[in-house]
């Protein structure tokens, strides 16, 4: 899978959660293993390589919900979606968007204030 994301094609994740996790991170130690990370320039191009791959990734949304076992709850995707039920997101949308629901639920601490902040995206 991780070879067909690096040469341009789109595949989509259809049992568990941590199989598109551990297909990041065969991406990453492809591109990483083929480059020669010595210049900014060749570090640039290989971030550019592994964003592109890594958005070929999709994730089935079922009624609102990630279609995946073992696949984390977001609360944004019925806040943002309404409308949509059924539809694709990328995984690293799908990763920013569970980051961004555990600061909303969870809160963010900061120092000098006696209460969480629950940021709203």
């Amino acid at each position: 899978v991780a070879q067909s994301l690096c040469d341009g094609q789109n595949a989509c994740v259809g049992d568990l959660y941590s199989t598109g996790l551990a297909a990041l991170a065969e991406v990453r130690r492809l591109l990483s293993s083929d480059a020669q990370l010595n210049t900014y320039e060749a570090s640039r191009q290989n971030r550019r390589a592994y964003r592109q791959a890594s958005h070929r990734l999709l994730v089935p949304i079922r009624n609102r919900e990630i279609a995946l076992r073992k696949s984390p709850t977001i609360g944004w995707l019925v806040e943002l979606y309404p409308d949509i039920s059924d539809f694709h997101l990328t995984f690293p949308q799908v990763q920013g968007l569970n980051s961004s629901w555990q600061w909303y639920e969870r809160g963010v601490e900061l120092s000098g204030l006696e209460r969480r902040l629950h940021p709203f995206y």
